[in-house]
């Protein structure tokens, strides 16, 4: 069998993991994308929020704030324009929002930050903590 399907069917076992409802599916479905996953399977994750207990959703968090790939910021951006719903916007913006990233994401403000007056002030008030984070620092 050639890499290519074997990268195919461990996605798809992935998936089929991911449907269910239960922490040790998630878990092996997060361990399955993290060998073998794609840009494409974010979608899928970001999805899967819904209905989940809240350590289920942090275990996603977590894997979604470990993605370094270039390409996924797009995938990010998507959702955060088009998600209705603003629980799971919140939490998908955590896992891309840390004082590391934060010049990186300043561009995509006017995007996706500006939906939601709640969000609105939730980002406002970590821009604050970061920019008093920043004065500290530079005043060491």
């Amino acid at each position: 069998m050639s890499t290519v399907r074997k990268n195919q069917k461990k996605l798809s076992e992935a998936f089929e993991l991911l449907q269910k409802n239960d922490a040790a599916a998630l878990t092996a479905a997060l361990s399955i994308y993290k060998d073998h996953g794609q840009v494409s399977v974010l979608a899928d994750l970001f999805r899967s929020l819904e209905g989940r207990e809240r350590a289920q959703q942090q275990a996603i968090i977590s894997f979604l704030s470990d993605v370094k790939d270039t390409d996924a910021t797009e995938a990010f951006v998507t959702y955060l324009q088009d998600e209705t719903n603003s629980e799971n916007r919140k939490l998908v913006l955590s896992a891309i929002w840390t004082p590391n990233e934060n010049q990186k994401l300043k561009k995509w403000n006017d995007v996706f930050v500006y939906k939601d007056d709640e969000l609105t002030k939730e980002i406002k008030q970590m821009n604050l903590k970061l920019n008093d984070l920043e004065r500290s620092e530079n005043n060491l």
